[in-house]
């Protein structure tokens, strides 16, 4: 995309938080007015083909349906992608669709990740206050503001079963409702459903966060879910939902190529296998699962040597995560690549890097 301060296109770091940096400059992207280009609006509307091709591709036979759920998952993140050019230079629908992406996990990414970017960016969308731009009207967005903000409200009022129990509270309805009416009118307020009961608890999602990170596609360099011991052991001595064999929970994902699992505790981290004793953590009233994939051709070994050398950092991260409420954490390879200042820079300080950045933003 257009970085203003480079004054050319260039290539972004998407970071965990939502926030987009040149990857020449390392400046913050500013969106600046919401406008349209034809440029901008033809990635959009190709986007919005894409997509729908997507959904609506299927085949009668198993060997072309398989070559069928291929060509539409390439479409599909093709889709994302243009729409996400567009999105970042400032197209307003091209953004509410980004965050529709986000919300429905389309975008290829893990379900705690998806939840915080679908929330950032229908934020961006309803607090914006610097006018219209090029091609786009004042009633047009008012109008993107007012579904904008529906959507976030319809978002936390009904949060996934797949966003873990401590993380789903850091999301207060009431909080947001009076802050949308500061910048927005007439927003229609979204039904509940049974949400409160249908909540997965942390043993679940803590699943659904593995299985994405080891899917096709864009997976995690790593990350961290913040557990009671109780919840810990309970996870790692379920038979696993996904093993036909009857291995346990830690059993199942720490034999997985390209994953590797490590468990913080109040004194020590340890490397999780086959025979790891679980029930030992029981009494501990906060454990930290870290997991580090090696699927990534950007990032190539870096997992490795971060399970191997930076257990301090995760330690630090793991009471700051704690501190704020027991949450959950997962970085993409962007997240370390920003912070590493030069190619020859080590994992090890980028990730020092980019601890500080999150203790600092969420102090």
């Amino acid at each position: 995309m257009y970085c203003k301060s480079c004054q050319k296109e260039r290539e972004v770091f998407e970071l965990y938080d939502g926030k987009y940096f040149c990857a020449r400059c390392r400046k913050e992207i500013d969106f600046g007015k919401f406008s349209k280009t034809a440029a901008d609006d033809g990635d959009f509307t190709l986007s919005e083909i894409l997509f729908h091709e997507a959904i609506a591709s299927s085949s009668r036979s198993v060997r072309d349906r398989e070559r069928a759920r291929k060509r539409a998952t390439a479409q599909k993140a093709k889709a994302v992608a243009l729409c996400k050019r567009a999105a970042l230079n400032g197209h307003p629908q091209a953004l509410l669709r980004l965050a529709y992406y986000y919300e429905t996990g389309s975008a290829g990414i893990d379900p705690v990740t998806s939840f915080k970017l679908a929330c950032n960016f229908y934020r961006r969308i309803w607090s914006y206050d610097k006018g219209a731009g090029a091609g786009v009207t004042e009633e047009q967005l008012s109008e993107l503001k007012r579904i904008a903000a529906e959507r976030h409200l319809a978002l936390l009022r009904n949060i996934p079963a797949g966003i873990p129990a401590h993380e789903a509270r850091r999301y207060v309805y009431a909080d947001l409702k009076k802050e949308i009416a500061r910048h927005v009118t007439a927003v229609n307020e979204p039904p509940k459903t049974s949400a409160d009961i249908a909540r997965a608890g942390n043993v679940e999602a803590l699943n659904d966060l593995l299985k994405a990170a080891m899917r096709q596609g864009e997976s995690p360099l790593f990350g961290l879910v913040c557990l009671t011991g109780e919840e810990f052991a309970e996870w790692a001595d379920a038979p696993a939902p996904y093993d036909k064999s009857g291995r346990s929970d830690a059993a199942y994902f720490s034999n997985l190529k390209g994953l590797t699992l490590c468990l913080i505790s109040s004194e020590e981290a340890y490397r999780i296998t086959d025979n790891f004793i679980a029930s030992d953590f029981k009494k501990e009233a906060c454990v930290t699962l870290c997991f580090f994939t090696n699927r990534n051709r950007k990032t190539a070994g870096c997992a490795k040597r971060l399970a191997k050398n930076d257990f301090e950092q995760f330690k630090r991260l793991s009471e700051h995560a704690v501190r704020l409420g027991m949450l959950t954490y997962v970085f993409y390879p962007d997240d370390v690549l920003y912070f590493r200042n030069t190619p020859l820079e080590s994992v090890g300080h980028a990730t020092i890097n980019l601890v500080d950045y999150v203790m600092n933003e969420e102090a």
